[in-house]
């Protein structure tokens, strides 16, 4: 069969003609069509991102609702802490009183030949310095203290001086 043409022949194309417009219509249609995958590629990757973001904010506000939670714990740890701090001040101070009962006990179960040279009473220990005039004061001095009701208690120095006598001090915890 011949092909019939019955455009004008003004309008014939020529056969260069046809295989470039052919060719351009290939290459349209393969831009059209990567056109469409850069559109559908870019909506997936801003659903994506959108996903994301959405996950985020919500670990956002589950970490921001943690931290509020520990604020308060912490707040209540440390006020704990101050608490435990000013009740151990306190029981120091019970601890020096303490202290100072039994010394005072043991100060006054001591003969009149042994005086009383310093105490030191200072975060739940003692020092405690005594003279004794002669020999057995020192030594009725040690049997009192050995009697006493003190619980930790150790010579710190023992020195003598013949105008004074015999200087004792004492570490008490």
């Amino acid at each position: 069969m011949s092909a019939v043409n019955f455009l004008p022949t003004e309008q014939i194309q020529n056969k260069q003609v046809r295989k470039i417009s052919g060719k351009l219509k290939v290459l349209a249609a393969c831009f059209g069509a990567l056109c469409l995958a850069i559109a559908i590629g870019g909506t997936a990757l801003i659903l994506v991102k959108n996903n994301q973001i959405a996950a985020l904010k919500n670990e956002q506000e589950t970490l921001r609702t943690q931290v509020l939670a520990q604020e308060s714990t912490e707040q209540t740890l440390v006020l704990l802490r101050d608490r435990l701090q000013k009740i151990k001040v306190i029981n120091e101070k019970f601890r020096s009183n303490a202290i100072f009962l039994e010394e005072k006990l043991l100060i006054d179960a001591f003969p009149t030949t042994i005086t009383l040279k310093q105490l030191d009473v200072l975060d739940g220990t003692s020092t405690l310095s005594l003279v004794a005039k002669d020999s057995t004061a020192l030594r009725e001095m040690f049997d009192a203290v050995k009697s006493s009701p003190l619980s930790k208690s150790s010579i710190d120095t023992i020195g003598f001086n013949p105008t004074a006598g015999y200087q004792v001090n004492f570490f008490i915890q």
